[in-house]
């Protein structure tokens, strides 16, 4: 199979999309419709596809529906011979991807798609971790290799540390935060080990093999979760904005005007443009779509007591100074 480095990706019409997916060279199009519960909102969204490991894993990861009739969205991964390609059809919520059938594409492609559908339900999505460290719930945002495991990490070294997530999660704008259902995560090798350091199952759970191989973790049954014991939505007591650009040189907390600006430059922020980055992996969005996403993120930050702007560029930062300012703001 043919895997291109970079993918072809557009947003397309209806039609074109219908075109490519009649097209497409999968024989066998398995299907499986998964609950996604996001934020108290649920949403069946039908996975299709010809590899019968994609369809194991998805079931695996969330309940099952008994019928897929009526979908929320569908998500299309079929292998075959050729260049990638990921097609968005925005209009109806339909994804496709072939020639990259692997498990990190069906989990781009349901957090694409929900976060198009949440953010009409007051909600946005967030490319963070969130802990708890004694009722307080700390989320940290940022753009990958920015450090989120650091700060994360961090924490759970010298506090009792309850996880929500590791890499995704949905946050209503009055500042809620609701576990998404999830059964497993994909996780690297490194970031098992650094929240079970005592892990040893990795055969059994390998579930990807490119660059560095990946597993599928259940998470909430290997150790203390805040999904675990979580009745009722928590809200965020503080968001930590991980960033490498030089404009920004230290830790701070701020205002929520000078949070948005910071996040709302999608080079800082992976979490701004994570609902369709499909074209030379920039946003698309039209600029009614822009105002309105940020509004959403306008009235969160209004509702989060402690936002902090921190810089972790080894070149200017010293780590640990770095780690106990950020620790000193979030924890008062």
């Amino acid at each position: 199979m043919k895997m291109s480095k970079a993918p072809y990706r557009k947003i397309v019409s209806p039609k074109e999309y219908q075109l490519l997916s009649d097209n497409s060279e999968g024989k066998s199009k398995l299907e499986s419709c998964g609950i996604l519960n996001l934020g108290g909102n649920e949403f069946r969204i039908l996975l299709r596809t010809d590899s019968d490991k994609l369809i194991k894993m998805w079931g695996c990861n969330f309940p099952q529906t008994k019928s897929s009739n009526k979908v929320d969205g569908i998500m299309e991964i079929y292998s075959g011979n050729g260049d990638s390609v990921r097609l968005y059809d925005k209009e109806n919520h339909r994804i496709i991807t072939t020639n990259n059938d692997y498990y990190g594409c069906v989990k781009f492609g349901y957090r694409v798609l929900c976060s198009d559908l949440i953010v009409k339900k007051d909600c946005v999505s967030l490319h963070s971790s969130a802990f708890v460290i004694d009722g307080k719930l700390i989320v940290v945002t940022g753009p990958s290799g920015a450090g989120k495991n650091t700060i994360l990490n961090y924490f759970d070294d010298n506090y009792d540390v309850s996880f929500l997530w590791d890499d995704w999660g949905v946050v209503s704008t009055r500042g809620d935060i609701c576990a998404t259902n999830e059964e497993q995560y994909h996780m690297s090798e490194q970031s098992i080990l650094n929240m079970l350091p005592s892990f040893n199952n990795w055969s059994s759970l390998l579930c990807e093999e490119r660059k560095s191989k990946k597993y599928m973790v259940p998470l909430h049954n290997l150790r203390k979760t805040v999904k675990n014991s979580m009745n009722t939505p928590i809200k965020i007591h503080a968001l930590v904005i991980v960033t490498n650009s030089p404009n920004y040189t230290n830790v701070d907390k701020v205002s929520h005007e000078y949070a948005l600006n910071v996040f709302s430059k999608p080079s800082y922020s992976y979490a701004w443009d994570c609902r369709v980055p499909f074209m030379n992996e920039h946003l698309l969005m039209s600029d009614k779509e822009l105002k309105e996403l940020r509004k959403q993120y306008e009235e969160l930050f209004q509702n989060i007591p402690n936002i902090v702007v921190a810089n972790n560029t080894r070149q200017l930062v010293d780590k640990q100074v770095f780690l106990d300012k950020i620790e000193n703001i979030v924890l008062k």
